[in-house]
């Protein structure tokens, strides 16, 4: 499986690395389309890494829990059921990283959540 895993990563690397160099050397000026779909990802990716700060932000309790524990529900159910245990592990701790080391971080409760099946927030 793992084997499987790292080939389909190095062919998606290599097929990105592909159509940047395709996008790159086109004369023609890039459509509406494309910059629709740049803006999808980079959308995306925004998500993906605000992930750990806004469980930062919990833990100081500069933001309240319940509106960050629902907006980060589906990272939360990828993380703690369907990736493998050390990137779900990793996932944790980015959000964990800067909690306060006397309390259990609010990350932590949100992926025990995720993990049994309970709702996002009581």
């Amino acid at each position: 499986m793992a084997l499987v895993l790292a080939t389909v990563g190095v062919a998606f690397a290599a097929f990105c690395l592909w159509f940047c160099v395709r996008i790159a050397n086109r004369r023609e000026k890039p459509s509406r389309t494309f910059w629709a779909a740049v803006a999808l990802i980079a959308l995306f990716l925004a998500y993906l890494v605000s992930w750990g700060p806004a469980w930062w932000l919990v833990d100081l309790q500069v933001v309240p829990e319940k509106p960050i524990a629902i907006l980060y529900r589906p990272i939360a159910i990828v993380a703690a059921r369907y990736l493998p245990e050390p990137v779900g592990l990793i996932v944790a701790r980015y959000g964990t990283l800067f909690a306060p080391l006397a309390s259990t971080s609010a990350c932590s409760r949100s992926l025990t959540r995720a993990v049994f099946d309970l709702p996002a927030f009581p």
